[in-house]
This record gives structure tokens, C-alpha cells and sequence, in this order.
């Protein structure tokens, strides 16, 4: 199907289309929201052409979902949407651009900032209260460019931030008490630029986002910080997911002269297995600066599902959804 799938449950997907959201039981849509209303007329009037969307990066991008609520993160607006879309809340507008990772729960979203700050100035983290119904700074942190994602680690109890770009920029932190301090788990080069990350009860692992160095998908000992693993990838890894048949990671195609400029990829592991290439898609032929990165994205995941889907941006083709075959198989 057209569009980008961006919730995927054992029963329900939810497909993003522009401004639209298609709700399907299934395989079959079974209810269409329209949020346009909620953006300005220019950009409703520049969503319908698939190249202005590219370029201006309109649409619905985002949605996480909690007992609740939904957050839907439509072009730079925070909605806030009970379960049945009988209320609607804005709640404000993303400082910088959209984030990849943030965290949502029922009674706050915590997000990093990310923009291009060529002045360095402190990057803040931001949270909105439910209870408030404010936005404040939880903490600023110094030193870096931006930040890549927030993470709720409930195993540790603990948040985890992913920084860059710069050597001396790229650091991955956790914090155990809410951000009052923050900790440094791996710091120093390109070896820890990243944005997703994967925790579990014994290992961080991430993928690299290194446009001028090769990357790769490391795992490292929670205990020691010893590096336990290391697998050679084609690009920059934006995007995982951890799902009940195992973890995925996509590559994305940029501007490189070392990284591969042909083909946005999909890394698959089992739980309890090796990394290993199962897909991948072509760039298309607009220019990359202007009409996006070739980029695949995975759905936020909610319970134990049946399969796993990628959706792809400027691949061949654009904005469509294709099921993973046979990615739980070693």
C-alpha cells in the first residue's frame, strides 16, 4: 500500500499518507482521520504534489501510542489524540527539527533537540507535563551539536541519549534520576555516533550514523562497556526496532565518498542470533539534498505481532510499504 506504515499491531496497522491516517483491521481500512485542518492552507496545498511533501517534509511523521493516548507528530505540531479521536489537543510546536526517538507515556513526552547550532549552544532536553499541560527544559546539555534520541530504559530504570556529530561531540549518556545528572557511557569518535538505540538486560547496542567513515552495528557489555560484537553495514543506521522475532536497523543513503550510494538496506537478528543484510532499495533519482536521504523506516511496534514491514522514502518506489520476508530464519 501507498504511504508509510507507522503502528503495527497483531490486529491493527496505521498507515500515514500526507495528512491523512488510514486505520486498518485486517488489511482492510476501516476508518480515515484527516488532520489537515491542524497545519497552515499553504501546506495543505503543497501536500497533495509527492515532491513538495519530499521537499518540505510535510505530513504526519509520527505516532507513539500509550495506555490512552496517541501523540501524533504532524509536520512540526505535537498533537495529543484520545484513543477514539474525540479530542484533539495541540500541544505546541517541536524546537528545531522533528526527533527521531523521543519518549511518550501518559503523563509526559521527553524529547532532545536537534538543529544545525553552528554557535554550539547548550542543546536542551524538552518535557511536556499532562498534569501542567506545560513545556520546561529538563536539563541542557553542553558540548555537543545536537541530540539524536531519548530513550526510557525500563530494564535499568533508567534514560539514555544518543549525541552528535563531531568526535568530540558523540557521546551516548544515561541518566537514573531524571535527568538531574548525566552519565557517560561511551564517548570520543565516530564508533559511538548514534541514534537508535537497542537496550537489554546485558548489552547496548546501536548502529553507527557516519556519513564520512564506514559504520557498523556494535554491541557492547552493559556491565564492562567491553565491545562484545561488530558488524560492517552499507550506510548510516537512522532507524530500528525491536520486535518478538528480533531486532531490525536500516541504512540510508547520503551524500558520502565512503558509504553506499545505490541502496538503503535492512539488518535483521534474531534475539539471540547474528546480523545479517535481508533486504534492500534503490535510491531514486532526485537529488538527495533537496528531496530527502534514501531512507527506510520501521512502524513503532505494539505487542507481539505476526510480521514486520519497512516503509520507504526516497527508494524506488517512494512512500510504500513492503512486508519483510523471512526475517526470522537463521
Amino acid at each position: 500500500m501507498k504511504g508509510r506504515l507507522l503502528h503495527v499491531s497483531k490486529t491493527e496497522k496505521i498507515i500515514g499518507l500526507g495528512y491523512k491516517l488510514f486505520f486498518l483491521k485486517n488489511n482492510k481500512v476501516v476508518n480515515v482521520v484527516n488532520l489537515a485542518s491542524y497545519v497552515s492552507i499553504r501546506n495543505r496545498l503543497l501536500s497533495f504534489s509527492s515532491l513538495s511533501r519530499r521537499m518540505l517534509r510535510l505530513g504526519v511523521h509520527k505516532i507513539l501510542k500509550s495506555p490512552n493516548h496517541y501523540l501524533i507528530l504532524v509536520d512540526k505540531i505535537f498533537l495529543l489524540v484520545n484513543h477514539d479521536f474525540s479530542r484533539i489537543e495541540n500541544i505546541g510546536e517541536v524546537k528545531g527539527s522533528r526527533p527521531l526517538y523521543m519518549v511518550f507515556s501518559d503523563t509526559e513526552i521527553i524529547y532532545g533537540e536537534y538543529k544545525s547550532n553552528p554557535s554550539r549552544e547548550p542543546i536542551n532536553i524538552w518535557s511536556y507535563s499532562f498534569s501542567k499541560k506545560t513545556w520546561m527544559s529538563k536539563c541542557q546539555v553542553k558540548g555537543i551539536r545536537h541530540i539524536h534520541g531519548v530513550f526510557s530504559d525500563k530494564i535499568h530504570n533508567r534514560y539514555w541519549i544518543t549525541t552528535g556529530d563531531k568526535d568530540e561531540e558523540c557521546f551516548i549518556y544515561y541518566s537514573e534520576d531524571d535527568f538531574t545528572t548525566l552519565k557517560v557511557f561511551l564517548s570520543g569518535s565516530q564508533a559511538y555516533r548514534a541514534i537508535y538505540l537497542n537496550i537489554t538486560k546485558d548489552i547496548v547496542e546501536y548502529g553507527t550514523d557516519a556519513p564520512d567513515d564506514k559504520n557498523y552495528i556494535y554491541q557492547f557489555d552493559f556491565e564492562s562497556k567491553k565491545l562484545i560484537d561488530r558488524t560492517e553495514v552499507g550506510g548510516p543506521v537512522f532507524y530500528g526496532v525491536s520486535t518478538n522475532a528480533g531486532i531490525y536497523m536500516s541504512t540510508a543513503v547520503e551524500p558520502s565518498e565512503i558509504t553506499n550510494l545505490e541502496y538503503a538496506e535492512v539488518w535483521f537478528r534474531t534475539h539471540h542470533g547474528s546480523w545479517r543484510l535481508i533486504d534492500k532499495y534503490k535510491k531514486d533519482i532526485f537529488p538527495m539534498k533537496l528531496f530527502q536521504y534514501a531512507q527506510l523506516t520501521f512502524p513503532e511496534v505494539e505487542g507481539i505481532i505476526d510480521d514486520m514491514y519497512v516503509s520507504t522514502i526516497a527508494c524506488i518506489p517512494h512512500e510504500k510499504i513492503f512486508k519483510l520476508e523471512d526475517s526470522a530464519s537463521e
